[in-house]
């Protein structure tokens, strides 16, 4: 009968149309579920690249930083090698005030060697430390070390006679005493 066939063919068309729906939204979630996939991976990668940036950021500041401190140490550098010479040029100025002082010191030395008196008296040592001194005779002064001779200088200056500056000097019978004189004799 032409009406049967004609009812199971559109049946058959519909059958088929249900199928391809079926089918085309099977695809469809499939895709859906291969989006979902994707999205996934996809803000898996930029929780990745916002690790990278930040990675980079912090070796940037890194960087920085030891630029800074290398700066900072150049600075160091430069002023510690600026202090190395101000220590260099002060240390020549004091060597040559040294210098200057040995050589005055020694010509000193020269000039106020005065000529020995020989008088029989003589006159106990003070100390360990310091020179047998004879009466009459120059002695030498152990701070100063510039040489006295004992009358020619209260005659000069006429302060003390030689023999209160005998018993003045072995009064204590030590260095303190014999400096003290020394003292004495540079101030006037």
């Amino acid at each position: 009968m032409p009406w049967k066939d004609n009812f199971l063919k559109k049946n058959d068309v519909k059958m088929d149309d249900f199928q391809e729906r079926n089918k085309l939204q099977q695809e469809k979630d499939n895709l859906e579920v291969e989006k979902k996939k994707f999205q996934k991976e996809k803000d898996n990668w930029e929780v990745e690249k916002k690790r990278i940036q930040q990675e980079n950021n912090d070796v940037q500041l890194q960087k920085n930083k030891i630029q800074q401190e290398r700066e900072y140490l150049k600075a160091e550098m430069t002023s510690l090698n600026d202090q190395q010479k101000a220590l260099k040029i002060e240390i020549a100025k004091l060597q040559q005030e040294k210098q200057s002082l040995e050589n005055e010191k020694n010509k000193q030395k020269l000039t106020t060697n005065t000529p020995i008196n020989t008088t029989p008296q003589k006159v106990p040592p003070i100390s360990n430390n310091v020179q047998q001194i004879t009466w009459g005779k120059s002695f030498r002064c152990q701070g100063c070390n510039r040489e006295y001779e004992w009358g020619n200088w209260f005659d000069k200056y006429g302060f003390f006679d030689g023999w209160y500056f005998y018993f003045f000097y072995l009064k204590g019978s030590k260095n303190y005493d014999f400096e003290f004189v020394c003292y004495l004799i540079h101030s006037f």
